[in-house]
């Protein structure tokens, strides 16, 4: 059951193009970086470093996949500077997690996709701080200056990430990309990001639209090309029938 398969292809080769440039590689720990108890405000005062934002570009999104081994569980990439030699700066930021399901279907993949996009904003990690997010695409990130000097990287944030998800009984593998490198190696993750929203967005629509028409939807395109998305419809159509005859009896 299959929601990005492009989508992972592209980023594949993403990964492939930047295989020769600044990129360095983690094992994902148990996490052991401090609770900030509920109280994760990063002041612009107290901001060591800052992903994103409005002076930067940003981009944050999420693919998943039932393919066995599509997804290195427990690995984190980094390509760019880490956290803490961006001290004092605002840098070009994307996050993006790779997550290997089970289970998936037409009857549960709307719930299972809300499940995994709240876990990104409960990360309970001191000095750390989601300053804003656009819906599912962009993210605005904040690390305070006593975060940084106390040793808060990429592995401990990437750690905590793969900790959550997989804790939930769908998930049988988790990765995290993490891009500081340039402006213009985050704007060429965008088409991706965009892309991987319609699908959501299409998923979304055919899910809670009671009112639904495929012949005025602008998501048409994606459900016509994407498998799952066709057996989400299908199965609308067949539930309407269903009531339709139901309520003529």
């Amino acid at each position: 059951m299959e929601l990005f398969e492009k989508e992972l292809s592209r980023l594949s080769e993403f990964m492939k193009s930047m295989e020769n440039g600044p990129v360095t590689r983690f094992t994902a720990v148990t996490p052991s970086w401090p609770s900030g108890a509920g109280r994760n405000v990063v002041l612009a005062d107290n901001t060591g470093v800052e992903l994103g934002g409005p002076a930067a570009e940003s981009t944050a999104f999420m693919l998943w996949t039932e393919k066995n081994g599509a997804v290195s569980q427990g690995r984190i990439t980094l390509i760019g500077p880490d956290i803490g030699e961006c001290m004092g700066k605002t840098v070009p930021y994307a996050r993006v997690l790779l997550i290997e399901t089970r289970g998936l279907n037409e009857e549960n993949c709307y719930d299972r996709y809300r499940q995994m996009a709240a876990l990104r904003h409960v990360l309970d990690l001191k000095g750390y701080m989601i300053r804003a997010s656009s819906r599912y695409m962009n993210e605005w990130t904040r690390v305070s200056r006593d975060a940084v000097k106390s040793g808060f990287t990429f592995h401990v944030l990437g750690s905590a990430l793969i900790d959550r998800f997989t804790a939930l009984d769908f998930v049988t593998g988790c990765e995290v990309i993490f891009v500081t490198s340039s402006a213009q190696h985050v704007l060429s993750l965008k088409p991706i990001a965009d892309d991987a929203m319609m699908i959501i967005n299409a998923m979304n629509k055919l899910t809670l639209d009671e009112d639904h028409d495929c012949a005025t939807c602008g998501f048409s395109k994606a459900c016509n090309e994407v498998e799952l998305l066709k057996k989400i419809r299908k199965a609308r159509e067949h539930s309407g029938t269903e009531k339709g005859g139901r309520d003529h009896e």
